[in-house]
């Protein structure tokens, strides 16, 4: 399960971001809100919407530095 804050990657797209919020709905698999960092040029890059199994965690994002 991933948890919000945990740094995640799409196996699909490759996009890469922060879990940021989650769905849950009766009839279908939980959604996990990505929010990618801003890009090279200092634009904002929209969040996306992905299924949770979708994703796989690649680091701990921010969540050591709310631990503290």
């Amino acid at each position: 399960m991933i948890q919000l804050g945990q740094e995640v990657k799409h196996m699909t797209s490759g996009l890469e971001g922060i879990a940021v919020a989650r769905y849950t709905f009766i009839t279908a698999s939980p959604q996990i809100l990505v929010q990618p960092k801003v890009s090279e040029t200092n634009t904002f890059i929209s969040a996306a919407v992905m299924e949770e199994g979708e994703l796989i965690v690649i680091g701990d994002g921010v969540i050591p530095q709310m631990m503290k």
